[in-house]
C-alpha cells in the first residue's frame, strides 16, 4: 500500500526546511554579532556551567561572597545537562536557542494543522519565524 502525502504536507515540509535553512545560514553567518553577547546571558550561563562541573549551581563568577539566584532553575539544569556534554560555551547555548525556535516554528505549524487554518497561515508562520527578532533569539 502506497503512502499518500498531501500537497499541504509537502509545501509544510518544504516551509520547515526552508526556515531552518535560512535560520541556520543566519545563525552561522552572524555569530556573535546579533546579538552581540549581552550581561544577562552570563547570568543565565554561569550556574549552568557550574552544575555541569560542580554539580552545585552556586557560581562564584557571578558573586564570590553570596550566592545570585534570578530565575527558577529549569534553564540552568536543562544547560547545566548540555554543557556536561559539550563544555560550557555561548556556542553550545545560542546553538540550544536556536534549536528551540526551530522546534517552536514545528509545532506551530502542526497546531495551524490541527486548526484545520489556511496553508496562508503556515506560509505567514514561516515568514514570522524568519523576521530579526526570531533570528537574534536562535
Amino acid at each position: 500500500m502506497a503512502l499518500r502525502i498531501s500537497s499541504r504536507t509537502w509545501f509544510e515540509i518544504a516551509l520547515v526546511i526552508f526556515v531552518v535553512a535560512v535560520s541556520i545560514y543566519a545563525h552561522l553567518a552572524l555569530g556573535y554579532v546579533c546579538p552581540l553577547p549581552w550581561p544577562d546571558e552570563s547570568h543565565f550561563l554561569w550556574p549552568a556551567i557550574s552544575l555541569s562541573e560542580q554539580g552545585t549551581i552556586v557560581s562564584p563568577e557571578l558573586n564570590p561572597e553570596r550566592p545570585i539566584f534570578w530565575m527558577p532553575p529549569g534553564y540552568t539544569a536543562l544547560m547545566g545537562g548540555i554543557f556536561s556534554l559539550t563544555g560550557g560555551s555561548l556556542t553550545a547555548a545560542r546553538t540550544f536557542s536556536l534549536v528551540c525556535v526551530l522546534l517552536s516554528l514545528f509545532l506551530f505549524i502542526r497546531v495551524l494543522r490541527q486548526q484545520r487554518c489556511s496553508i496562508l497561515s503556515s506560509l505567514l508562520a514561516g515568514w514570522f519565524f524568519l523576521n530579526a527578532y526570531f533570528i537574534a533569539c536562535g
